[in-house]
């Protein structure tokens, strides 16, 4: 019997330091996005040294072609854009060891990208998407 107790006072415990484990994570993590938004501008290229252009580093990856009746060539791929904007760092021990923050690429900088030659302008085409982020 007084084990038994024991156990569903350590069983307990032990949710409730998981609860508030999660609730200060989720604290930290929201603090951190508070100061690192409060003053940054996506619409401002992360040029933190003058005469420095954005290192920007560009992969695409083909998965579905097709040459057309027309001769034109369709394709659809899977872009992915790496840089460093160094407004987006912070020392992890100062937010609880977060060291990754997810963002959506709508509330970040990001660079200019147009498909020249495209067969699709306006709604819907790569270019249209690239400003939307949505």
């Amino acid at each position: 019997q007084k084990r038994m107790r024991i156990l569903a006072l350590f069983i307990a415990a032990t949710f409730f330091l998981e609860d508030c484990l999660a609730k200060s994570r989720v604290e930290y993590i929201s603090r951190l996005k508070r100061d690192l938004f409060k003053s940054y501008d996506k619409d401002v290229i992360p040029l933190m040294k003058t005469g420095k252009a954005v290192q920007l580093a560009v992969a695409i990856s083909i998965y579905d072609m097709e040459l057309t009746e027309s001769g034109e060539l369709d394709f659809t791929a899977w872009t992915r854009f790496v840089w460093v904007d160094d407004r987006l760092t912070w020392k992890p021990e100062e937010y609880g060891g977060v060291d990754v923050l997810k963002i959506p690429g709508r509330d970040i900088w990001a660079p200019d990208m147009e498909m020249y030659n495209g067969i699709e302008y306006g709604p819907g085409s790569f270019s249209a998407r690239m400003k939307d982020r949505t």
